[in-house]
C-alpha cells in the first residue's frame, strides 16, 4: 500500500479488483453467504488462466453443499478450485466411531 500512496489515483487498484469480481462472477453464477470472506484475490491470482465449466462447478458445488460430512461449507470453494480434500474437513473420524457403536450393539443384541 505505502509504494502506491502517491499515485494520483487508484485506477489500477480498481481495475485489478474490478477483474477479481467478475472472475468470480463468472466462475461461480450461484451467490451464496459461503462466498463472503474467502481470499478472492489470491484465487483469482493462481487460477485465473484455468477453464471452468460454471455449470458443472455449481452442479458439485450444491452436492457438497447438501453433504452432512462436510463440516466446512466455505471450504468447497476452494476444493473446486484446487481438488484438496483438506479445504472441506470431512466427518471421518465420526463415520468411523458410529460404525463401531453400530456394530458393538449388534454383537449384544
Amino acid at each position: 500500500m505505502s509504494k502506491n500512496q502517491h499515485e494520483p489515483n487508484a485506477n489500477e487498484l480498481w481495475l485489478s479488483f474490478q477483474a477479481v469480481i467478475s472472475w468470480t462472477q463468472a466462475t461461480f453464477s450461484k451467490y451464496r453467504k459461503e462466498l463472503k470472506g474467502l481470499p478472492w484475490g489470491l484465487f483469482y491470482n493462481d487460477f485465473k488462466t484455468e477453464k471452468y465449466d460454471s455449470k458443472k462447478l455449481e452442479e458439485e458445488i450444491t452436492t457438497l453443499m447438501m453433504d452432512e460430512d462436510v463440516d466446512n461449507k466455505k471450504g468447497i470453494y476452494a476444493y473446486v478450485l484446487t481438488r484438496q480434500e483438506k479445504y472441506l474437513n470431512i466427518r471421518h473420524l465420526a463415520t468411523i466411531k458410529n460404525e463401531k457403536h453400530l456394530k458393538d450393539r449388534k454383537e449384544f443384541a
